[in-house]
């Protein structure tokens, strides 16, 4: 093994790889500081295969890739070269999510998710706030300490991997999520909207935003909770109320538990109702439909 590629070796990290030869690159930016879109950029293509980067500010360098007879990408340097990277994503997300497993269905809607919620807004430098910009920059070396840059870029690249990832995992449950409350809308009936399990991405958004015209005749959802009890919770009237509830649970249950719950709705399993009135749970799933039903027709 050569000198150079003994050092290459040492800076490699999820994918990526920082070379210093132009023959080894096959993606050159520009060089230190990282900046947050070429680190976005890099991670959104590490997930396709390796990337090999020199970061090199070097007009010369960059003028021989031209000359090379192979596809050699260059991405910021100078300004000259003006890919974002949420331009590289509109490229290769349909080919990353299929890696993902996303439903195709699915697919033209979390490109615009992953798009207009996180790529879009990475560019912004000047914000005072945590954003994912601040937090890609804190990962440059501080003036007094060790100047590792490189070490530096690839820490950045494998966060912004680890956002991207997750990203994309989270827009796929959430539009899953809407999809599966769409089916349980058109299977229940009666007020009440029973879930097999726990259905996260806010369903209750789902059920208020839902186009099914039954949406808007549920009054609670049912579904599983973490102790294995059944939890049933009021739905409020609209979005713009969801501090409100169509139907809070009768003033004489709110902030009821054990045997006094059980006492006052005859409902032999029944846990605990809040004292707000928004949310109840019982031991068994016929018990929390049962009070659910009973809530409802409560006058």
């Amino acid at each position: 093994m050569s000198h150079i590629e003994r050092r290459e070796s040492m800076k490699r990290l999820n994918r990526v790889a920082v070379v210093h030869d132009l023959r080894s690159a096959n993606l050159v930016t520009h060089s230190a500081p990282h900046q947050t879109d070429e680190v976005f950029m890099i991670a959104i293509l590490s997930f396709l295969g390796e990337v090999r980067v020199l970061r090199t500010d070097d007009v010369g360098t960059i003028a021989k890739v031209a000359r090379l007879k192979r596809e050699i990408r260059i991405y910021n340097i100078r300004d000259k070269y003006g890919l974002t990277a949420s331009e590289v994503w509109n490229t290769k997300a349909l080919e990353i999510l299929l890696k993902f497993e996303c439903p195709i269905e699915l697919i033209k809607e979390a490109i615009l998710i992953v798009k207009n919620e996180l790529l879009s807004g990475i560019q912004d430098h000047g914000s005072k706030d945590m954003s994912v910009s601040t937090m890609i920059d804190l990962l440059n070396p501080n003036w007094d300490e060790e100047q590792d840059v490189d070490g530096a870029f690839l820490k950045a690249v494998k966060f912004a991997q680890e956002i991207l990832s997750r990203k994309i995992k989270r827009t796929m449950a959430t539009l899953k999520a809407k999809s599966r409350i769409s089916e349980l809308i058109e299977l229940c009936s009666g007020g009440v909207l029973v879930m097999p399990e726990f259905i996260g991405g806010n369903w209750i958004v789902n059920v208020l935003s839902d186009s099914n015209p039954k949406a808007a005749d549920f009054y609670y959802g049912v579904f599983p909770g973490l102790n294995k009890e059944w939890v049933v919770q009021a739905i409020p009237p609209a979005l713009n109320r969801m501090r409100d509830k169509k139907k809070p649970f009768p003033k004489a249950w709110c902030g009821l538990s054990g045997q006094e719950l059980v006492k006052v709705t005859g409902i032999e399993t029944a846990i605990f109702c809040h004292r707000n009135g928004f949310i109840a749970s019982a031991e068994t799933k016929e018990d929390a439909i049962r009070m659910a039903n009973l809530a409802i027709n409560e006058v």
